[in-house]
């Protein structure tokens, strides 16, 4: 199980480092590559509304052998991708396991572990869910610069087939859950919801946050979602329960999950971004900075797993919140100039906070719900996690660029008013046109390092903001196993 989540979890991260490989292969625009990643999202927010109904009538081991056979599918379909179409159809095919995976694997854990394993269990598969995002970039990005970026897709076939096999061999035959009815108009409206605005959040940037296209995506989609909640509260068999937001400790861990997961996209798209493009660094040694942060993120998982069951989530979750928040504060020092030893320090810092809390508040949120409605938090879990995830990116990318483009804007003036007044400094970079060129970029490099600040400051406060709502919540003492589990474990 492990081996497979971490499979989706590699395929939804790696790709980032490939854009300008593929854009230059084949001759595509930046906004063009992009729908690389924006058809896999808007799959994904198709396909995780319906992943319960699919895993209970197929069977969880049957729909994790399936899965596990589209990724391999599907990463090869990426590799041997002719045309940028071609590449975007093949990512669409990828993206459906990367949906099912994880309400998939779940459930074969709550389904098949002895009570007195699932712990242990739930430890191993998030220590292979975080793993993936930490060692993606050095990864990818050695494929990209010595070999192709198109091993960035093949690396994944082998793991899947191992998996598939294992999966084959191991896991015990597991009959249908149910064969309740599919909710179609439930589905229907949330699939139209999370499409719509996953798509709005993914083009705001380019369409124009106040365009026709962007103000219409967003009215469809709020109102699909709201007739969504509509039906699910009539309809006798709904596709999604919705009263599994009727439990506090599972609502807050599910807004502090959100905001940790904004914290880790936010480092893991702009700081390898900061590296490459302020610090000039190649793809591999961009990556190599982003190692310490992997280890001490994998390192912190036993540690989190052992404080959590010993104290329950308060502590823990607190802890790593103000390690993870006060790190990412400190990230706002970055500059041009910032030695890579203390970057690394700060990331590991902040890894092992990220260790710390995350761990805690996912064990948190489903001990708290029963059996019954473990699925349905798994699902909601994941999706606000998509909705999340795109509309914290959207936000602070358009923050990024609107404060990139004050600095360049007061550093201008700056510049404008010396050489108004002769200030002998700039004399012979104005005087020429290549010493003009030279400032531009050092100007451009300094705003894009102030930008980068300025955003990790916004996101390190929005974490430590957090903390007072996971420190007052209503957690159990000590981490729960459903009874029910031990019956069927047993």
């Amino acid at each position: 199980m492990t081996v497979g989540m971490f499979i989706g979890v590699v395929e939804s991260a790696i790709v980032g480092v490939a854009y300008p490989a593929i854009q230059k292969e084949f001759g595509a625009t930046h906004e063009d590559v992009q729908w690389v990643t924006t058809a896999f999202r808007l799959t994904q927010g198709v396909v995780l509304p319906a992943a319960v109904w699919l895993y209970e009538r197929l069977g969880v081991r049957r729909a994790y052998l399936i899965s596990l056979a589209l990724y391999a599918v599907g990463s090869a379909l990426c590799g041997l991708s002719p045309n940028l179409a071609f590449l975007i159809g093949a990512r669409v095919i990828l993206a459906i396991p990367t949906a099912l995976t994880p309400i998939v694997c779940m459930a074969l854990i709550y389904h098949l572990m002895p009570a007195r394993a699932v712990q242990v269990a739930m430890l191993i598969y998030a220590t292979g869910v975080m793993a993936g995002p930490g060692f993606s970039p050095v990864i990818g990005g050695a494929l990209v610069e010595y070999v192709n970026w198109r091993m960035v897709f093949y690396i994944g076939i082998p793991l899947a087939v191992l998996g598939l096999v294992a999966g084959a061999i191991l896991l015990p035959a597991t009959p249908p859950i149910g064969r309740r009815r599919f909710d179609a108009v439930g589905f229907l409206c949330l699939a139209v919801g999370l499409f719509t605005l996953l798509l709005a959040l993914s083009k705001g940037q380019y369409w124009g946050w106040d365009s026709y296209r962007i103000l219409i995506l967003c009215a469809v989609g709020t109102n699909a979602l709201a007739l969504f909640v509509v039906v699910e509260l009539q309809v006798a068999e709904p596709l999604l329960n919705l009263r599994t937001f009727t439990c506090q400790p599972f609502v807050i861990a599910l807004v502090a999950v959100d905001v940790v997961f904004v914290n880790l996209l936010a480092v893991i798209s702009f700081i390898p971004q900061f590296l490459l493009q302020v610090q000039s660094l190649t793809p591999t040694n961009a990556g190599l900075v982003l190692v310490p942060q992997a280890v001490a993120w994998v390192a912190a998982i036993p540690i989190a797993g052992l404080l959590y069951r010993r104290f329950g989530p308060r502590l823990p979750a607190t802890v790593g919140l103000v390690l993870l928040g006060g790190a990412t504060v400190l990230l706002a020092r970055l500059n041009v100039d910032l030695p890579r030893p203390e970057l690394a320090t700060i990331l590991t810092v902040r890894a092992v906070g990220l260790g710390l809390a995350m761990i805690p508040l996912l064990g948190g949120a489903v001990a708290a719900l029963p059996k019954e409605l473990l699925a349905a938090g798994t699902v909601f879990r994941t999706l606000t996690q998509r909705v999340v995830a795109a509309l914290g990116l959207a936000i602070l990318t358009a923050l990024l660029s609107a404060r990139q483009a004050q600095h360049m804007a007061d550093r201008s003036a700056l510049i404008e008013s010396a050489d108004a007044h002769r200030n002998l400094p700039f004399a012979p970079l104005t005087s020429q046109p290549t010493g003009l060129l030279a400032l531009w970029q050092e100007t451009t490099i300094r705003s894009a390092a102030n930008a980068y600040s300025d955003v990790f400051l916004v996101v390190g406060l929005a974490t430590l903001a957090s903390i007072p709502l996971v420190f007052l919540a209503r957690w159990g003492d000590q981490p729960r196993i459903h009874p029910e589990v031990a019956e069927v474990g047993a």
